[in-house]
């Protein structure tokens, strides 16, 4: 069967309206944003504090090239539930990723061993979500 210069033009017609159809059909997809994370470290007994002053004096460099600020470091907190702690470090990171990228970095494994050593601490890593309604 051979088609006519008519039949091809209503062929691509009847090609674009099922391509029309199906994207109508198929549910928008938005890319979504990546949302921002937050690390928090709980500071929950010292063991070494000469451990913690080299952790100190080492995480600094581990932030090289990692996009983090940091929303509360050790300022005044009060415990409302469970046992009592020492401190308290909140971090905001751009996403889980990123942060999941400077914990797991060579520069900072290097400096958390001295954390470890120094402190019991308890580590969150959270995403940003809003609350359930």
């Amino acid at each position: 069967m051979s088609l006519t210069a008519g039949d091809t033009s209503e062929k691509e017609a009847s090609t674009k309206a099922l391509k029309t159809e199906s994207a109508a059909e198929q549910p928008e997809q938005k890319v979504q944003a990546k949302k921002p994370a937050y690390v928090i470290f709980t500071r929950e007994k010292t063991l070494d504090q000469a451990e913690l002053e080299t952790y100190w004096k080492m995480v600094g460099a581990s932030l090289e090239g990692h996009p983090m600020k940091v929303l509360s470091g050790y300022g005044p907190h009060e415990v409302l539930e469970g046992d009592k702690t020492e401190g308290v470090v909140i971090a905001e990171f751009p996403s889980m990723e990123a942060a999941k990228a400077w914990y797991d970095s060579p520069a900072y494994r290097a400096a958390r061993e001295h954390r470890f050593k120094g402190a019991v601490y308890r580590g969150i890593l959270v995403e940003a979500t809003p609350a359930p309604q």
